[in-house]
Parts: C-alpha cells; structure tokens; sequence
C-alpha cells in the first residue's frame, strides 16, 4: 500500500510542476482558430420541400436546389437587367405603335449556349427548349387543383380583359372560340419555333414582354430525355407520392436533372432533415470558375429546420455555412450573428416583397361580376358563400380604411415586431422601385387626422355623435366607446403571436370600432392557400411585388377582373374600380409609365386604402467567414434569397470545440493542482521526518 501512495504522490508531484505548462495550453487551444479543410457547404432552411416542376412549382426550400441543378434561359438582377445563362444573347422585335399604344414586344429570339450536357449526359438545344416551354403551357392549362392553378397566370392570361384595346396588327378576338378550354384564357407564348438548332424564336399573344419573364423558377429547363414520359403530366414532389413511384430508377429517372453546377442527391425530411446536391464537374462553365477560384465546393447539404429559431441557433453554433434573411424566412438574432467573429452579415437591398394587412373591400364585395366570368353576375360575397357554405365578412368600406391607414401605429410596429429591419414602407410599389416617387403623399400616424376622417362622412357623423365622440375627446373616451357599444366590429385572421393584430386591434379601437382577431399557427398554408382568409375582414400578408416591373403582380391584386378567383390566388382585396382598371390598361401600353404610376399610387394609398402597406425587410444573409463569392451572387440571389453554389469558393473557419462543460477543464485543472501540491508538501515533510528518525 505504502508503494502505491509513494507512487501516486510522484505522479501527483510531477503534474504540480506540468500543471502551469497544460493551463496556457488549455487556454489558448480555447481561442485558437484553425482552418478545417472542407469543400462541403451547408445551408439551413425552414418548412418542408413541395413540387418543383416548372409548371407547378411553388416556392419551397426546394429554391435550395433549384437554381442550382436547374437553369433558366438568362437571369435579372435586381435593377432588372438580364444576364445570359443558357441563352447568349437575344433579339426583341417591337410591335408596330397603333392606336397610341407604344412599347409592344411581339417576339424574342434567343442565341442558345452550344457545348451544354444535362447531367444524363443529353445535349442542350432548340428541340429541347421548345419542348420544355410547350410543356409550361400544357401542363398548367391542364391543371385543376387549388394550389396548382395559381401558377396559371404565369403561363396563361384572360384576353376579355383587352377587347377595346385590340388594333389592327394586335386582335385576339379568336379568343371567343375557346380553342384551350378555358374560356378566356389563352397562353402568353403564342409559339415557340425552332430556326435552328441554336436559335429559337418565341412569340407572344399579349402586347409586350421582356427576356426577364423567361428568368424565373418556372422557367428553368428539364432533360426533355429523361423526362419525355412527363411532357404533358407534372411531377410531383421529392419523395414517394401516391401519383407515380419515384424509388425505381427503371421508372422513374430521379429529380432536378438538368444542366446545372450541382446534381440532385435526395431530400430525406422524415429522417435526416437534410438534403444533399453533388458537384457537377461537366458543368459547361466550371473550367471558367475553377479558374478564378469558384465553383470549388464538392457537396451541399441543406438542414431542414423547424423554426426560426433554431436555423438562426445553428449557424451560431457553426452546424451550418449558410443563412439566408427574408421576410417569410428571418435572421431571430441579428445582433448575435453581426457580431459573431466567425460570420459575415451581408445586406443585399430591401425585399420587394412588402409586409403589409389586407382589407375586404366592401365596395368590391358587393359588385357584380361580368356574366361570362360563369357566375350570373353574382358579387363576389355571394360567391364565395357559394363556395364555402359560410357567410362572407361585409368588408370594410372606403371612409373607415382611409381612416385606419392613419390610426395604425406604423412605427412603433416597425421598431417593436420588424425589430427596426428594414424600412418603413406604405407605398404600394415599394422604396426601391424604378417608378416609386417619394413626393407622393404617404399615410401617416395621426389620429386626428384619421377621427376627421370619419366625422367628415355623413354617414358616420351621426353615428359618432349619437355616441358623444367629437375631435375634442381624448382617445381613452374613444377607446370606451370601441370597447363597450362599438361602432362596427371587424374580424382578422393572423399568424398565432403575431403582434399585428395587437396594432389593428389599437388601430381600430382608437376610432370608436372594435376588433375580433383569429389565430392560427400557419396563415399561409391553413387560410391564404386554401381559399380561407377572404372569410374575414382582413389579413396581415407579404404581398409579392417586383422593383422593376410591378405591373403584372399589381394588375392581379387591384383590377377588377381579379376580384373573384374562386382558388387560391393572389387577390383577397376585391377592389371594383373602373379608374383603376383603366389605369392598368394605360400602364400596360405606354413607354412611358410614370406618371401612370404616380395616379395609381395616389389612388391606392390615399382613396381607395386596400392595403395598409407597413414595410420592407432588409434582405440578405450570413455567411462563415472562410468562404469568398463574386460580387454578382447578391444580385442574383433575389428575391429567394438563396446562394448560388458555383460563384462561392473558400473553405469553412471554425473554432476548436469548447469543453463540453463550460470552465469544466480549468476546474479540473486547478483541482488537481492543489491536490497535487498538497501532496508534494506531505510527501516532503514524510521525507523529512524519516530522514530525522535516520
């Protein structure tokens, strides 16, 4: 026994003298940064994966994949100038001016990129891209469920709407025969025609149109090889779906096979949560990249998270490479990714994407719709009651909407729920758009001047009156008024916590009328894609928009041809004005719209108020430090967000993991020093007093 202490003393008497030594080591292997050779970039995101196929695609994390496995004919920056992809150039030919329309586009010739494989090894070529855009234009006029047909208008458009606009060189009176089916509509390409086999020519039923249409995800092209059985059928999902089985490669060629930098691996929700995307190394421009030190990244896993919360936690923690920054998809901790040394935030530009709370307008409810729209010319309340079997909400008509717009505290919203992100924003073309005029008139919080709104309306004068109120009553008389024997109740639907509705509620409540909101833990997917949210009164929205061409996501949301889409749409603002209407038409065919635009965002925002239109989110993402990207991948990122993998190069920077326990190594370090000297001096003084008793 006496050999074993003697012996656990020596030991404990050396690491006295190594303790010091380890303690400095220990300490700085804690701050030491070392690079870990990586080619492998991992992206987080949040929801599940949908349909990817043009025609049906709906924006999903499969974005992720898309704009990487996939490619379209050109690509648009932000300042709406285009780029060549798989296009090399092209030539527009105008329409003829008639009839004081100027600015038509009747055809598009594109130069196709020679020397490009798919990644079945199938060529790149005119045959294959006509068959990819003959194919958008079948399958979406084919299509019959709720959540597919919005797609529709990308590919198809109603030509009633310009049957006064017709001239001589420009008539689609055929329409009438309804050769599609689909009364109506008709498709927006008129014909794809093959010149060579490096050339096509694509002309177009409606007036105008720009290379920027062929940019989009719903554009990108497929190997008409490994897809030629689907050339009429849609594809649905990543995964097994009850329409086709999708794990026997015998029957199924795999998904996203096309002629981009990174093949499609799998995407395992159930799982792993993750997918994975391998790099093409036959990509046609990889010699290009490679050589400026792009494109170098081998794999690319996307993690599906489940919150917010979480995808913002594991780029914090180094799980992941990559964030991106929107608003349906948002940073949670700006501050703590700005300042991690580890990540870079970079902002890209304002989202034209514009968070805002829609109206019902009560005028537009009550409208009747043409005949031929199939419903009798019934409004649209009596329709959708049709549809739903339940009672439509009366809507919120024009005086009370031009008074909300400026009893809504929009500020304060901004600092409290955007966190200050962004910008302000009540213009319904957006801060960064080509034709927004910061010299138009704005809404603004001002509740006198949202109470004189409403005792200037006869209608509602009387009604206050016979309440007691007047400009000369404080607002918690008029918030007692709005909480005991209100004016008028009004109903929102809006995301469970979602503090807009605290705001309307404060909004509405301090102009006499009261408020009745209904949560739920998904708007989007529960209420907006299934048709639900027009049975209130109102709902907070991002509503889509483009800096510089806001004519075609504008005209769906305000005209009156768009009051009534009985799936689900865009529009739940239900506007019924011919000003309006005739507004759009002129914007549609003049070179010069501005100030077109100008009476058009006067109209909105400062009569009519179908939306309150509350701000922008500054868009862009976090990224580790060790990876460098072109200056053109903020540009093309968009407004999905998302990186485009080939213009990225660098490697991945990481911290040496930290103890498991924090401060549990320097514990332990200090422990066993103090024992250790302890046991030094009792072994000493036994020593010493054995060599006395000597």
């Amino acid at each position: 026994m006496k050999k074993r202490t003697k012996g656990l003393f020596s030991i404990l008497f050396f690491i006295s003298f190594l303790t010091p030594i380890t303690s400095v080591f220990a300490n700085l292997n804690l701050l030491a940064v070392a690079q870990e050779p990586s080619k492998t970039f991992v992206c987080g995101t949040v929801f599940g994966a949908g349909d990817w196929d043009p025609p049906i695609y709906i924006s999903t994390p499969n974005n992720y994949y898309l704009q990487n496995c996939l490619e379209c004919l050109i690509w648009t920056d932000f300042d709406g100038e285009s780029h060549p992809i798989l296009a090399t150039n092209w030539t527009i030919y105008p329409r003829p001016d008639e009839n004081g329309h100027t600015g038509g586009v009747k055809a598009i010739a594109f130069s196709l990129r020679e020397g490009v494989e798919f990644h079945d090894g199938s060529e790149w070529n005119a045959t294959v891209a006509k068959w990819n855009l003959d194919r958008n234009t079948i399958i979406s006029g084919n299509l019959t469920g709720n959540g597919d047909r919005q797609n529709q208008d990308l590919f198809w458009f109603d030509a009633s709407q310009w049957d006064a606009d017709f001239t001589p060189n420009w008539n689609l009176s055929w329409y009438k025969y309804d050769l599609f089916g689909l009364g109506s509509e008709i498709p927006i390409i008129n014909n794809t025609d093959i010149i060579n086999p490096t050339l096509i020519n694509i002309t177009f039923n409606t007036w105008t149109n720009a290379p920027a249409y062929f940019g989009g995800a719903t554009f990108e092209m497929i190997s008409m090889k490994a897809y030629s059985d689907w050339s009429d059928t849609p594809i649905y999902g990543v995964g097994e779906h009850p329409e086709f089985p999708q794990d026997n490669p015998s029957i199924f060629p795999g998904h996203m096979i096309g002629t981009g930098p990174y093949k499609f691996d799998y995407i395992d929700e159930a799982v792993a949560a993750t997918g994975h995307m391998i790099k093409n190394d036959n990509y046609w421009n990889s010699s290009a990249l490679e050589a400026e030190g792009w494109h170098s990244i081998t794999d690319v896993y996307i993690r599906h998270f489940a919150d917010f919360e979480s995808r913002t936690t594991a780029i914090l923690t180094g799980e992941i490479d990559y964030i991106a920054d929107l608003a349906q998809i948002p940073i949670t901790d700006h501050e703590a990714v700005i300042d991690d040394p580890l990540l870079d935030y970079v902002p890209v530009y304002l989202d034209p994407g514009i968070i805002d709370i829609t109206f019902k307008c009560e005028e537009g409810l009550n409208a009747p719709t043409p005949i031929e729209d199939g419903y009798g010319g019934m409004n649209p309340k009596q329709i959708f009651q049709l549809l739903y079997s339940l009672p439509m909400p009366d809507g919120i008509n024009r005086t009370v909407r031009r008074a909300l717009s400026y009893s809504f505290d929009y500020e304060t919203y901004f600092n409290v729920v955007q966190g200050g992100w962004g910008n302000l924003c009540q213009s319904c073309l957006g801060l960064e758009s080509i034709y927004y005029n910061p010299s138009i008139p704005e809404p603004y919080h001002n509740l006198t001047r949202a109470r004189e709104i409403l005792l200037s309306d006869p209608y509602y004068a009387g009604k206050f009156s016979a309440k007691g109120l007047s400009l000369s009553n404080s607002t918690a008389e008029w918030v007692a008024v709005a909480n005991s024997n209100p004016i008028d109740t009004h109903t929102m639907i809006h995301n469970t916590g979602s503090e807009a509705a605290t705001f309307m509620e404060a909004a509405l409540n301090n102009i006499g009328f009261g408020f009745t909101g209904f949560p739920d833990p998904d708007i989007w997917q529960n209420q907006v894609a299934t048709g639900g949210a027009v049975l209130y009164d109102m709902f907070p929205f991002l509503w889509p928009n483009s800096a510089t061409v806001p004519w075609p996501l504008m005209n769906a949301f305000f005209t009156s041809k768009n009051r009534v889409i009985p799936y689900s749409g865009y529009n739940f603002a239900f506007m019924a004005n011919d000003t309006i209407d005739d507004l759009f038409t002129q914007i549609y065919f003049s070179d010069d719209p501005q100030p077109l635009y100008d009476q058009l965002v006067n109209d909105l925002q400062n009569y009519h108020v179908p939306f309150l239109y509350i701000s922008q989110y500054q868009q862009g993402f976090g990224i580790n430090i060790g990876w460098d990207f072109t200056e053109l991948m903020p540009e093309r990122i968009g407004f999905s967000g998302l990186p485009y993998y080939a213009w990225i190069g660098g490697e991945r920077i990481t911290v040496t993991e930290p103890p498991i326990i924090p401060g549990y190594n320097q514990i332990l370090i200090v422990f066993i020093s103090v024992m250790a000297i302890f046991s030094a001096i009792y072994a000493m003084m036994k020593m010493k007093g054995k060599f006395q008793n000597s």
